[in-house]
């Protein structure tokens, strides 16, 4: 018997978190880092399939976006080369993107690929380029399944099911979003945005098994939540499925 997990409507449960700086703005390799911290920190309940990273000027030596002076590239993607069966895998930006394909999406490819990015000639002598939000919506989500040949039944408000295949990878049984033949979000995804200099993370859980409590799922979406506090991020929107725990 396939095990049911409600959809819910978009936005979803959001968690957010802000890392405010204390003083100086940090330098865009460190903002990256940071960002990347909370990429590496959910992979084990979330890991992206694709990330998109938008990229904005600044201005030297004050820390200023201008957003009239676009980048030479403003935007790249990269993604897996290997996706899951009818998984849909778009980038977020329509013109201006840089394709990349991997193999795998690991920490440290993904700090390669954001060094590129940060690293192209800035389209002046008074400009840097620094990134202005590093976003995933498409994301496999681990599944603490005991009988994984059960399956997944995806159920909406208004009584649609799907059925969603499962991965079974070397480390554990997994599901992925969104589905191409519904509209929906991910599992669970998110978005890290630069506010020139303070760092937004939301972490957007689309599937009620990673905010439902009692589930183990829930339970180690909390865990990889807490685990960002832990990093100096501050909790800022923290719904009743978490309150518990970052509050």
């Amino acid at each position: 018997m396939s095990r049911p997990c409600l959809l819910h409507k978009p936005p979803g449960t959001v968690v957010s978190f802000a890392l405010i700086p204390e003083a100086e703005v940090p330098p865009a390799e460190e903002l990256m880092r940071r960002a990347l911290d909370v990429i590496e920190t959910l992979a084990p309940v979330v890991r992206p399939l694709a990330v998109d990273l938008g990229l904005v000027c600044q201005t030297r030596g004050i820390p200023l976006f201008v957003p009239d002076v676009p980048p030479r590239v403003p935007a790249v993607h990269i993604r897996e080369e290997v996706v899951p069966p009818r998984v849909s895998i778009e980038s977020i930006y329509e013109v201006g993107s840089s394709f990349s394909v991997v193999p795998m999406l690991t920490r440290e490819t993904l700090a390669r690929w954001c060094a590129d990015a940060l690293a192209q000639e800035p389209p002046g002598p008074d400009y840097l380029v620094t990134f202005e939000e590093l976003v995933c919506t498409q994301a496999r989500a681990r599944l603490f399944e005991e009988k994984p040949e059960r399956g997944l039944t995806l159920r909406d408000g208004g009584g649609h099911t799907w059925e969603a295949p499962l991965e079974l990878r070397h480390d554990g049984v997994w599901v992925a979003g969104p589905l191409e033949d519904r509209p929906m979000d991910a599992p669970a995804s998110f978005r890290i945005t630069n506010l020139e200099g303070r760092l937004d993370a939301h972490v957007q859980i689309g599937w009620a098994l990673w905010d439902q409590a009692g589930t183990p799922e829930h339970q180690a979406m909390q865990e990889a939540l807490k685990r960002i506090a832990a990093q100096g991020w501050t909790p800022q929107h923290v719904p009743s499925a978490f309150a518990a725990a970052l509050r």
